[in-house]
């Protein structure tokens, strides 16, 4: 009886050790929304991560079921910078940011911090209380196009050749105006020098009797 007791006692304290004991979480997140315009977006939680004996886990976890991990990381008293997927992480002793960059509108939902003690025993995870991070996409529009330039060339030269053509037609013009009304002006004064001559009037004197011929 005592073996068994002493069995089960053993089993609770390797139940204890094993499982996951998830609790109220001791981080913040600095804002409980965050807009993102341009894509990239820091996500800074405030937690206590001054244990240097303690290995710790972070992780960055997407939707209201806590289904799809972002992205996550492993750290000690080291406290280094490291990178995972589409994120960088930057843990210190008092804070852990999150740098999300190429975040698109289907990125827009709710995030957790899960916060995990690896080791020693026990192992605890603890949640924060979730950050929503909106995503707007901007919408570059296009600049204005602006009408093409035509070269000034060729009207330039529509305009002197009709130009050239008017005046041609203009000096023809008036050059079969003085050319005609020359003409009439000589067949006048032709007209006014030649004598006119009476009805009957013989052009010469007949010849006397005796020079004519017989």
């Amino acid at each position: 009886m005592f073996c068994l007791n002493a069995a089960m006692r053993l089993w609770m304290i390797l139940v204890a050790i094993v499982t996951p004991l998830v609790e109220c979480s001791d981080c913040k997140a600095d804002k409980n929304i965050y807009r993102v315009l341009n894509g990239t977006i820091n996500l800074l939680f405030h937690c206590d991560f001054s244990n240097t004996k303690m290995e710790y886990k972070v992780s960055l976890i997407k939707g209201s079921n806590k289904g799809v991990v972002i992205c996550h990381g492993s750290f000690n008293a080291s406290h280094q910078l490291f990178q995972h997927n589409k994120c960088r992480i930057t843990p210190t002793a008092s804070n852990v940011t999150f740098y999300l960059n190429d975040l698109s509108e289907n990125d827009t939902d709710i995030y957790y911090l899960l916060k995990e003690h690896m080791d020693p025993p026990p192992y605890v995870a603890k949640y924060d209380n979730g950050t929503v991070i909106h995503v707007k996409e901007v919408v570059l529009q296009s600049p204005p196009i602006l009408a093409k330039q035509q070269s000034p060339w060729p009207m330039l030269a529509s305009v002197v050749a009709l130009a050239i053509y008017s005046s041609v037609i203009t000096i023809a013009l008036i050059y079969t105006l003085r050319k005609g009304r020359k003409t009439r002006i000589l067949q006048s004064e032709y007209i006014n020098v030649v004598p006119q001559r009476p009805k009957h009037h013989q052009p010469y004197a007949p010849a006397p009797k005796h020079l004519r011929v017989r």
